[in-house]
């Protein structure tokens, strides 16, 4: 599977989701992380895992876990085409960390939005 679909399908908490996932936020317009720096948000394990949750249908939703569990089944569809470059960046950086840090989640994210057991 393409890196970028594999980061997407994750992070959903970020999501998530998602390191990420690897994924991509496919709108430049609503993006969770579009053009910010996501390093702010992944010095917060508890919002992290807050979002992780929220893209699990296991927590409540803040706007940014909305827009991930949005995003992530239009950015598979897409492969991200709509992504700009700063946002496949963050996909990536989200993917790796949530991948590294949250496997057992990575996998249930991926099952999820991708169909990735």
């Amino acid at each position: 599977m393409n890196p970028i679909l594999a980061l997407l399908a994750t992070l959903t908490a970020f999501g998530l989701f998602l390191g990420q996932l690897n994924l991509c936020v496919a709108f430049p317009q609503r993006s969770a992380f579009g053009n910010e720096d996501v390093n702010k948000y992944l010095a917060n394990p508890q919002y992290v895992e807050q979002q992780i949750d929220c893209v699990l249908d296991r927590g409540n939703c803040d706007p940014i876990g909305r827009n991930l569990k949005a995003a992530i089944p239009l950015a598979l569809r897409e492969n991200c085409r709509a992504c700009s470059s700063k946002q496949v960046a963050n996909a990536r950086k989200l993917g790796s960390y949530i991948s590294e840090r949250y496997p057992r989640e990575w996998r249930q994210i991926q099952a999820k939005y991708a169909g990735k057991k």
